[in-house]
């Protein structure tokens, strides 16, 4: 019993705390996969954001050659760069200096020549085939610098073709929405620094005190636990506006070749025909392809498009937009 009692005191004695090294080796640990996380989380944002201004400049093409259609046959002389803000839910706005925008140029005809689209620093750019900025006879959509905008906000031949079916209305319009000049132009460039002056930064720096590093790495260390959390949110929330953007496109789609059968006499149930059907595909970008069969849904009656619905199986969430309002369970 003694020696049992005495074994037991020595192990308590022997008993301490971590070492000063011990925990620097973890909060090194725990700082690398921070650091990797960050990077990792860093790359899938920039990759959402790009997917989600792609979805925005397709929208806003196929809602600009809606306008551009209905202006030009003399449909309509109201409002063209609202209604394309109304149909693809994209702010209209020319200023590239801006955080978010979208630019639309047309040709004589009122075709689109070109969109440009972006947030923050993210920037999309779709270029029609066969015209002054593509001579290929493939459609260009791709991301692009923001100082590489080649198209500008040009609406004048919409308001030109306008004034023919109501020409106060396309005065007044011409007075708000003047065209544009061309973007591209640099801003904001950094201020440069003299050599005195980098000399004197490298004279004054300092290295980090233990403390300094300890303290650092446990704030990494418990902002790296909160980010865990946060970023499975965020993914969802970022699937979540894909799918919104997504089902958009297909709405319009749908709406554009509704118009056009409805126009040419067809009066049924024009998403019925297979070649209808592959038409909305191809001016979605594939979207009903991507998303299956069984995964959409789109109702039609006299040329307009009544519902769409589409459903994610990979977040279990599905997007219905019914006469303009989008709700998504």
């Amino acid at each position: 019993m003694g020696k049992i009692r005495e074994r037991f005191l020595q192990c308590k004695k022997n008993r301490g705390g971590f070492t000063l090294v011990e925990m620097i080796v973890v909060l090194v640990i725990i700082a690398i996969l921070a650091s990797l996380m960050l990077g990792a989380l860093n790359g899938y944002i920039d990759k959402a954001k790009e997917k989600e201004v792609l979805a925005d400049c397709r929208s806003v093409v196929l809602a600009a050659n809606t306008v551009g259609s209905e202006v030009y046959s003399g449909k309509t002389a109201y409002r063209p760069r609202t209604q394309v803000q109304e149909l693809s839910g994209v702010k209209q706005n020319p200023d590239v200096g801006s955080d978010t925008g979208c630019v639309v140029e047309y040709d004589s005809q009122c075709n689109v020549i070109g969109v440009a689209c972006w947030t923050g620093d993210i920037t999309a750019q779709y270029l029609a085939p066969n015209t002054a900025y593509n001579s290929s006879a493939t459609a260009k959509m791709e991301i692009i610098d923001k100082g590489a905008i080649v198209v500008s906000d040009n609406w004048s031949s919409l308001n030109e073709h306008a004034k023919d079916v109501d020409e106060t209305m396309c005065r007044e319009m011409d007075q708000i929405y003047a065209a544009g000049a061309e973007f591209g132009e640099t801003k904001g460039l950094a201020k440069g620094v003299t050599v005195g002056e980098l000399k004197k930064a490298k004279e004054n720096k300092k290295g980090f005190t233990l403390v300094e590093i300890i303290v650092v790495l446990v704030i990494i260390g418990i902002l790296a636990s909160l980010m865990l959390g946060a970023l499975n949110g965020y993914i969802d929330k970022a699937k979540e506006k894909t799918l919104t953007a997504n089902t958009r496109s297909i709405y319009l789609a749908a709406q554009t070749v509704a118009s056009e059968q409805y126009a040419n006499g067809n009066t049924t149930d024009i998403l019925s025909d297979d070649k209808n059907l592959a038409d909305v595909d191809s001016l979605s970008g594939g979207l009903l392809t991507q998303y299956g069969s069984g995964n959409y849904a789109i109702t039609v009656e006299a040329g307009k498009v009544i519902s769409v619905s589409v459903t994610d199986s990979g977040i279990k969430k599905t997007c219905t937009i019914t006469d303009g309002t989008i709700k998504i369970e």
